[in-house]
């Protein structure tokens, strides 16, 4: 049985990363990457795309990402999202690890269960050969995690390119629960591309994949949050800590 939340999506993305707008917003979003990424070699390929102060809370040991029911649009979607531009090139072969928690009381989109991502790898412009957002296409992430209800449980459903959604690859999510993520891409535009993933710790979930991951020569980077069909109108938050990457 095929199992796929919502459809395949577009992004239409920028060249600028909303931050929040005066110097006092500034530091806080300086702090907010550093609670989350602990290597400032790291901190400073991150940026936030977060569209209003009350979209994100600090704690002692992680960051909260909420979405409302009137959330404003940010870079033509519904998003709040940490983005990691970690540099590589075609071949490299980089570990990327984090944990989320999706707190007690979230409320899904069942029985729709339209697209709802939070973590995805996404293609940019090459600016090595003049590519530009403007002359750029859109194009739906190459590898990304979405999360959908099914009879009350929610799942983490992985997506990588050239391969079809299927029931034996969603994994179960506990409300309320640390779930560390380990994901190891060897990238390529070619066959030659691999993912491993690890979901969970002890006794950990692991899956595989193969084959082409990148749309183009140049880097993708990574963002972690929540972005949504703009059609789902809950109140929502994802927590968030721990972000490495690290070349093997």
């Amino acid at each position: 049985m095929k199992y796929k939340f919502g459809i395949i999506i577009v992004l239409v993305l920028s060249s600028c990363v909303a931050t929040l707008d005066n110097e006092a917003s500034k530091i806080a979003s300086q702090e907010i990457i550093e609670r989350l990424i602990d290597s400032p070699d790291l901190a400073r390929y991150a940026t936030l795309e977060v569209a209003d102060d009350k979209n994100v809370s600090i704690y002692d040991d992680y960051v909260a990402f909420h979405l409302f029911s009137d959330q404003q649009f940010l870079n033509k979607g519904i998003r709040v999202e940490i983005a990691v531009d970690y540099p590589f090139v075609p071949g490299d072969t980089i570990v990327y690890e984090w944990e989320f928690r999706i707190p007690l009381g979230f409320v899904s989109d069942a029985p729709l269960n339209r697209w709802w991502v939070v973590a995805q790898w996404h293609d940019q412009p090459d600016p090595r050969i003049g590519e530009t957002w403007e002359n750029f296409p859109s194009n739906s992430p190459p590898v990304a995690f979405y999360i959908g209800d099914i009879d009350g449980q929610l799942y983490l459903s992985p997506e990588y390119l050239g391969y079809e959604p299927g029931m034996e690859r969603l994994v179960p999510i506990q409300l309320g629960e640390w779930i560390p993520m380990r994901v190891e891409l060897h990238w390529s535009e070619t066959e030659s591309g691999v993912m491993r993933v690890q979901v969970g710790g002890k006794n950990a979930r692991e899956l595989s994949f193969s084959g082409r991951n990148m749309l183009n020569k140049y880097q993708h980077y990574l963002k972690l949050g929540m972005y949504r069909h703009p059609g789902i109108s809950t109140d929502n938050s994802i927590h968030l800590r721990g972000i490495s990457i690290q070349e093997m």
